[in-house]
């Protein structure tokens, strides 16, 4: 159900939460971008009742919000990057060390780890000539 605000010349306009919503359908996303901000932001001023023009608050109120996504997207990404690195310095600590993995295949391998190899971002354990995400490892020792 979309909100609507009637304009002047009897047209409507949809408020920045329905239009976030259909975006958010229409992307598959969870959230508001960048772009789907600034999109928003240009329609309502386009859009807006030449008799009831956007007060100053709301106006400031959504250059914060901007703002603040922008910061937060940026946070996410050292996150990610973080989250990544601490995983693959976990990972070689198992170099050396004998692991079993039980493969989605129903097969075991079991070896010692000589190396630790990024595939598609994501830390491979090499045991003998087998690599074996670290998802499939059911035992370490030694």
């Amino acid at each position: 159900m979309a909100n609507v605000t009637p304009l002047a010349a009897g047209n409507t306009v949809r408020t920045s939460a329905s239009a976030a919503t259909e975006s958010t359908a229409t992307t598959g996303t969870s959230g508001l971008g960048k772009q789907d901000f600034l999109k928003l932001l240009v329609a309502q001023l386009k859009n807006q009742d030449p008799l009831r023009p956007m007060e100053d608050k709301e106006f400031i109120a959504q250059l914060a919000q901007f703002s603040s996504l922008e910061a937060l997207q940026s946070l996410e990404a050292r996150i990610d990057s973080m989250a990544k690195a601490s995983e693959l310095t976990q990972t070689s600590g198992l170099i050396g060390k004998t692991v079993k993995a039980e493969l989605p295949d129903g097969s075991t391998v079991e070896g010692v780890v000589g190396e630790v190899r990024l595939f598609h971002g994501k830390p491979q354990l090499m045991v003998g000539i087998r690599a074996v995400d670290m998802d499939y490892v059911v035992s370490v020792h030694g």
